[in-house]
């Protein structure tokens, strides 16, 4: 009576309730609240916690709690779009260096570790600067065969917290100013695919070589990066 009671976690006054009915029932004495107390420590009747599941990926994650302040290229965030078009969906992997505003876009059939790769890697050999630290929200493309990736590249790995996209901010607006400056007015892609990846390519050496930005006053990236780092440019 008590090891049942006691394992169900009710306490030792619960318990007591419990163990006067029995002994009225058998026509005995009962004990105490203190002798259901030595017997539980006794015994070792404490109820069991429920092991905590493990996380699919155990690594540490090192999390950031704001928006990161940076005074150099090579900090690059990371994030998906997925966008659907009379009900077929459409995904996109998006990469930025928040410093230099330099950006790249990939249009992916799935939201893989492996295209997140595949996409940072294309990112890699058109940016002019190395990579040191990527940022990214924790959705499942951005573990497995990715992370792998930055680990053999000794690249530093920086998460944001659950439900707290503006730590992404800048990848954000970017995510935004694609969908609305390109992906919601190009018509190739309802029928043609070929056709709109060689406008989206368009675009995107547009954004890096000719678009201004107000935080690089009023200078496109490529021209942000000329200005600031001419070396980094030079053949």
């Amino acid at each position: 009576m008590i090891t049942g009671a006691a394992k169900a976690n009710i306490g030792r006054e619960k318990i007591k309730i419990f163990l006067d009915q029995y002994a009225q029932e058998l026509g005995v004495n009962s004990i105490s609240c203190r002798t259901i107390s030595k017997v539980i420590k006794r015994r070792n009747l404490f109820y069991d916690q429920p092991l905590k599941p493990k996380r699919k990926n155990s690594f540490t994650r090192d999390r950031i709690k704001r928006s990161p302040k940076v005074s150099s290229p090579g900090y690059v965030e990371m994030d998906s779009v997925v966008v659907y078009i009379d009900n077929i969906r459409h995904n996109f992997m998006c990469c930025i260096d928040i410093y230099t505003r330099f950006a790249h876009v990939r249009k992916v059939k799935t939201l893989s570790s492996k295209q997140a790769k595949l996409t940072f890697q294309e990112f890699e050999k058109l940016s002019y600067h190395q990579v040191h630290t990527v940022q990214t929200d924790n959705g499942g493309e951005f573990f497995k065969e990715f992370h792998k990736y930055l680990e053999e590249q000794n690249i530093k790995r920086q998460f944001i917290y659950p439900k707290s996209p503006k730590i992404n901010s800048v990848v954000e607006r970017f995510n935004r100013t694609i969908q609305e400056e390109f992906i919601n007015r190009s018509d190739k892609i309802y029928y043609d695919l070929d056709a709109f990846q060689v406008k989206l390519t368009g675009y995107l050496n547009w954004y890096n070589t000719k678009r201004p930005h107000v935080s690089l006053n009023y200078q496109s990236p490529m021209q942000f990066v000329q200005s600031n780092f001419p070396e980094s440019t030079c053949p």
